[in-house]
């Protein structure tokens, strides 16, 4: 991070994606979205930083021409695509937190919850509404003979709002981007539903196509 002074207060900037977490991200690509919508280059542009440094935008129009530039040059990474940083345990409040890799581990319920969420997700939130589900706490639990051993959490769904504001506060977005790629890439959730529901719907097709004489 970079420390910054602007108008006698101080700002930590990012240099780059590994130290913006995924709350910010999320701002960043929504605002991309509606990049077509803006008169001014500008200040998106200081919209832009104001998410990054958490400012005010009215704060930030006090820079000079030169001082936008000098920051502009700073944050010319933001051009680049996130870089993936292979990361598997993760520690937020002293509680340790592990992505379950293997879908297939996933319950009937939490298949249901994650197909919900990315239905009524987009490009820019879809990390947020999904990682509640994906990311679990670590629990140690004693078995026989004293030994202690570790497991993953069920789902909470009564805390899924408080998990994610959580989540997406503490986790970098080159930590999890990997997940983003993976559902936006077509990927399925319950792959053998899929598989069956493609098969009975090829059944249909076949019974109702007429012989061509």
């Amino acid at each position: 991070m970079i420390t910054l002074k602007i108008a006698d207060r101080e700002y930590l900037l990012p240099e780059g994606w590994h130290e913006v977490n995924l709350h910010k991200f999320s701002k960043i690509m929504e605002k991309n979205s509606q990049i077509a919508e803006y008169k001014s280059q500008i200040l998106f542009g200081l919209e832009v930083l104001s998410i990054l440094i958490d400012s005010r935008v009215d704060d930030l129009k006090n820079l000079t021409r030169g001082a936008f530039a000098t920051l502009s040059e700073e944050i010319s990474w933001i051009n680049e695509t996130p870089k993936a940083i292979n990361k598997e345990e993760f520690v937020i409040d002293g509680v340790k937190w592990r992505p379950i890799k293997d879908l297939n581990r996933l319950t009937m319920g939490d298949n249901i919850s994650l197909e919900l969420m990315i239905g009524e997700s987009n490009e820019t939130n879809i990390l947020n509404n999904i990682l509640p589900i994906l990311m679990r706490k670590v629990k140690s639990i004693k078995g026989e003979g004293g030994i202690t051993y570790e497991e993953l959490e069920s789902f909470d769904s009564l805390n899924y709002t408080a998990t994610r504001d959580l989540l997406s506060k503490n986790i970098m977005i080159t930590e999890v981007i990997t997940f983003k790629d993976f559902f936006l890439s077509g990927e399925k959730v319950s792959s053998t539903t899929t598989k069956a529901t493609s098969e009975r719907e090829k059944s249909k097709k076949k019974a109702k196509t007429p012989k061509v004489q």
